[in-house]
């Protein structure tokens, strides 16, 4: 995945069933990046954003409007990848436990259940069962 892509998609044999779908939220500036002309122009336009916002709506919500939320949007659109028809399914694996911190939480759909498992036996039943109760057209 580039630095510049929130999300990567790998697609399978349609009888499969399955679909990797590797999503990412950004990371903070604070651990450094490469020092190239796109990434300081980028940065210097996300600033500027980010003050336009800050003084329009307040800094509280400057870094959710220019940073968390578009982060989720293309989280999103990436989890709607999978789903290419009426029939389709996919269960879909958030990997980054930031994705249930409330900052970020709070971005998603309300309608939108999420579950979360630290244990890989867990996700593993958890994955068993979606696929056997939801099946292919």
């Amino acid at each position: 995945m580039s630095p510049h892509q929130y999300s990567k998609s790998l697609d399978c044999d349609p009888s499969l069933e399955v679909i990797c779908n590797f999503s990412a939220l950004p990371i903070d500036r604070s651990l450094g990046h490469a020092n190239t002309r796109f990434r300081y122009l980028r940065d210097v336009l996300s600033d500027s954003l980010k003050e336009y916002i800050s003084d329009k709506f307040g800094s509280q919500n400057a870094w959710r409007y220019t940073v968390t939320q578009p982060a989720i949007n293309a989280i999103l659109q990436a989890m709607g990848r999978p789903i290419r028809s009426v029939d389709d399914r996919a269960l879909v694996l958030l990997l980054d436990n930031r994705n249930d911190n409330r900052t970020y939480r709070e971005c998603y759909p309300h309608a939108m259940k999420m579950n979360t498992s630290n244990d890989p036996n867990s996700t593993k039943a958890f994955a068993k069962r979606f696929f056997r109760r939801v099946k292919r057209g």
